[in-house]
């Protein structure tokens, strides 16, 4: 008895697990039980790169992912210049950070972390402002949750005190591994990235130090000074917390946009599915570069790979001329073995149909012999061989009756009837000049 009881407990939760595809999430630190029903989400498919999703959620489905960061390029102006108010400006404005600690890190200001030696002491000392005001200025230590931060823009004017700093990633970041270990969204993502932000679009990510001495004067006072670090841009509403493979931390990826990221698995199948295979050209395209497109030109696909100028993966493909082609997309070139197979598969297609067809002309050539043996058959039955056999060829003949010729013309269009003391005249019409003339039902005369 107890082992019955076992085995229907054990069929019980068997069926549980097997009927619904959700998880179920419970507060167990508390006495009472709060449950979250999360849908589960779709597998990953290697053949899709990476999508956006309605629902946040939907993005799980990149938990586990092993992704790859191709080299990219930061800040590359690296020159002083002092405009004609003073300004004093080292570097630029395009780099954006997009990899985050979860937490800040003091770090001492050194040649590792800035764009340009220059940036870390500087004689402020424009001709056009009173030697009163000029100042020596020096970065000591910057406060940020910006990954391997680099400062890569500096503004400052001490005259009118207008400081101004900009924190990107090391370019050193790139060519490694990471492992996605889980998505941000939500609760979760704000308390990671915008736990000490003043705006919904601003991102708070630090403090920048700096000391500020003057150069003359009685009283050479050193002021230690700090500006904070944000990035105004579209709120992220979906992160990605990420394990790097070399070192092992753990970061945040934020960009708005198409990652950056390339998924290694679909690059893999991407490498799998299209390298050493030829193509063909069924796009609009005439010209491509400095490359001009024949229709239906063939192209092998030499290899698969990632851009060192772009980053984005990319298919190199060669004709017979050696003409070289480099795309991101492969919108509008076929393979060559698809083709054949859609080839095969209109000719197989167009084989069946014909078969079809013919099936189909000696089934209605067979109903159609059935039924003239059958209208033969019954005419003769009905009224003798010698007439059945004219009437069952749809043949009329003098002295044939109504009835006779009914069977063999079908019914007319019209008839016109008429009586005197000579008998019953009528005329059956089949159209303009075809005429049957009767007297008293028997057919008298034809007209056609």
């Amino acid at each position: 008895m107890g082992n019955l009881k076992l085995k229907i407990v054990f069929l019980f939760v068997i069926n549980s697990l097997l009927t619904y595809s959700q998880i179920t999430v419970s507060d167990v630190s508390t006495h009472k039980r709060q449950e979250l029903v999360i849908e589960k989400p779709e597998p990953y498919d290697s053949l899709t790169t990476w999508q956006n999703f309605s629902n946040p959620i939907e993005y799980n489905i990149y938990i586990g992912q092993r992704v790859y960061l191709p080299s990219f390029k930061g800040a590359n102006n690296k020159d002083k210049t002092t405009d004609s108010y003073g300004l004093v400006k080292i570097g630029d404005f395009n780099d954006r950070p997009f990899l985050f600690y979860t937490d800040y890190n003091k770090y001492e200001v050194n040649r590792e972390n800035v764009l340009s030696e220059e940036m870390i002491n500087i004689k402020y000392t424009p001709g056009n402002i009173s030697s009163s005001y000029h100042t020596d200025f020096q970065l000591h230590s910057l406060t940020t949750n910006v990954y391997k931060p680099i400062i890569n823009t500096l503004e400052i004017n001490p005259y009118s005190n207008r400081y101004n700093f900009r924190v990107g990633n090391n370019t050193q970041l790139g060519d490694r591994y990471f492992q996605i270990i889980d998505v941000l969204y939500g609760d979760k993502l704000n308390m990671n990235l915008y736990r000490d932000s003043e705006s919904g679009n601003t991102q708070h990510i630090g403090v920048v130090n700096f000391t500020t001495t003057p150069i003359e004067g009685r009283r050479k006072i050193t002021e230690e000074k700090s500006t904070k670090l944000n990035i105004s841009r579209g709120r992220i509403t979906v992160a990605y917390l990420l394990k790097d493979e070399i070192t092992g931390d753990t970061v945040i990826y934020a960009e708005p946009g198409m990652n950056r990221f390339i998924l290694v698995s679909y690059f893999v199948k991407q490498k799998e599915l299209f390298e050493d295979k030829y193509f063909i050209n069924r796009s609009s395209y005439t010209q491509i570069g400095n490359v001009r497109l024949a229709r239906n030109s063939r192209w092998l696909c030499k290899s698969v790979t990632i851009a060192s100028t772009t980053g984005t993966l990319t298919y190199v493909l060669e004709n017979e001329k050696q003409d070289i082609l480099t795309l991101n997309r492969l919108d509008g070139f076929i393979l060559e073995d698809v083709i054949k197979k859609e080839e095969e598969e209109q000719r197989m297609l167009a084989k069946e149909l014909e078969e079809i067809q013919k099936r189909a002309l000696i089934e209605r050539e067979e109903r159609e012999r059935i039924a003239i043996e059958n209208r033969r058959r019954v005419c003769i039955e009905k009224f003798g061989r010698e007439r059945g056999l004219l009437i069952a060829n749809r043949q009329v003949q003098l002295g044939m009756t109504r009835e006779m010729c009914e069977y063999a013309w079908g019914e007319p269009i019209l008839i016109n009837k008429t009586t005197n003391e000579h008998g019953v005249f009528e005329v059956w019409h089949f159209g303009f000049i075809r005429a049957l003339h009767f007297h008293n039902g028997i057919l008298k005369s034809i007209e056609e």
